[in-house]
């Protein structure tokens, strides 16, 4: 089936289309949002099992049990029990920094799917703990991962220091399209549900975030705004509103509508902006 009757044109939005009063409302509730998190946070425990410098971070469930997966400069992968803070298992493989974990679950069991500067995508079973397979075809680092169904089908896309983003098919771990319109490398992926079209956005170096059709594999829009590296997205809804947050290394995050692809709010935070969460 397709999501639209013709292939959507492309757009560009600049900074200069906010709106005032959107952007008061929401930054009030996300601000006692922050407040009322950051009131309840204390330390629980460090793991000091990570001999290197921790990239990534990704939660999962397996048995009952939560868990943590962690990618390092050492180019392993970490698994933390996080009932009895104790190492379950290192998963080696890659040769080179692990950049970017994903988990997700398939008829039960967890997953994790690893990006790294070694330029490969891995699956590993994290039930067993065992090695799945390895998703080659990046001629750059892999730095963003998501992952996606449509029609029950899974799918993964990755994005790379190539500036494109690969979509595989997990059933049978083949790419069956490549995205390309970024000019320099890719730095986050996340994806979403829109009237029942399945949607990436991406942002990367080029300082833009560009939202894909992944039914058509065109693009639909592109934002620019930020003025450097988009390094993390998320999408959550308020009020009705289905939003995207992205945030840079021009110490900004930045909120905007998918519905009427504005930008909406721009948050000041001091600092360079590496995750978000929603």
């Amino acid at each position: 089936k397709e999501f639209f009757s013709e292939p959507p044109s492309v757009h560009t939005v600049d900074s200069n289309s906010s709106s005032e009063d959107s952007s008061t409302t929401l930054l009030n509730e996300l601000t006692d949002e922050v407040r009322t998190v950051m009131s309840g946070i204390e330390k629980k425990t460090t793991f000091a099992e990570q001999q290197e410098t921790i990239m990534t971070l990704a939660p999962f469930v397996t048995d009952g049990t939560v868990c943590l997966a962690s990618g390092s400069d050492d180019a392993t992968i970490k698994l933390w029990d996080l009932q009895s803070n104790t190492l379950i298992a290192t998963l080696e493989g890659h040769s080179d920094v692990v950049t970017v974990l994903i988990t997700f679950d398939h008829n039960g069991v967890p997953y994790v799917a690893s990006g790294s500067n070694d330029k490969e995508i891995m699956l590993w079973d994290l039930k067993d703990n065992a090695y799945c397979t390895t998703l080659t075809g990046h001629s750059g680092a892999v730095q963003a991962l998501c992952h996606f169904v449509i029609d029950g089908m899974r799918y993964l896309a990755s994005g790379s220091e190539d500036a494109t983003i690969v979509v595989w098919n997990l059933s049978n771990y083949k790419p069956i399209s490549t995205l390309e319109g970024h000019s320099a490398g890719i730095c986050a992926l996340t994806a979403y549900d829109k009237y029942d079209v399945t949607c990436v956005a991406s942002g990367g170096k080029d300082r833009t975030i560009k939202i894909w059709n992944l039914n058509t594999n065109k693009m639909i829009i592109s934002f620019d705004g930020h003025l450097d590296t988009v390094n993390a997205l998320t999408t959550f809804q308020t009020n009705g509103l289905h939003c995207l947050a992205s945030g840079s290394d021009d110490q900004t995050i930045k909120l905007w509508n998918l519905n009427t692809y504005t930008m909406i709010a721009s948050l000041m935070v001091g600092s360079e902006v590496y995750s978000l969460a929603s």
